[in-house]
């Protein structure tokens, strides 16, 4: 660790994770996002975020990833693909299919009061 604030970046990742992996196990948001037009795999990530630090029923045990006798965080890095695929495509609703994948996620707009809005903006 070369960078004397590496503990500092360490414990943002692992404030990271534990949100991911809490995240990930609800159940509702696992079948939410594929069908909104998310190409995010919710349980993918909860796996990840699980390796680097432990299952919630036992607590957060956090580890890291050494090369060389320094941390290496090329090895803690996410590296599952998060692209559509036509399966993918297809779990998406009826009225977001048009749009999946996104073209553009900046093309957002913020505050909209209407779901479907937004899909039909960035279409």
């Amino acid at each position: 660790a070369d960078d004397p604030d590496y503990m500092t970046w360490m414990e943002a990742a692992y404030s990271h994770m534990l949100a991911v992996r809490n995240l990930g196990q609800e159940f509702r948001l696992r079948q939410c996002m594929r069908q909104q037009g998310w190409s995010i795999d919710a349980w993918q990530l909860t796996k990840w975020s699980e390796k680097w630090i432990g299952k919630e029923a036992n607590g957060a045990t956090p580890m890291a990833a050494y090369m060389g006798g320094k941390l290496d965080p090329y090895q803690m890095m996410f590296d599952q693909p998060m692209a559509h695929t036509e399966a993918t495509r297809k779990e998406a609703l009826p009225d977001r299919r048009p749009c999946v994948p996104y073209k553009d996620h900046r093309c957002w707009k913020r505050m909209s009061k209407l779901l479907i809005e937004t899909c039909e903006h960035c279409c």
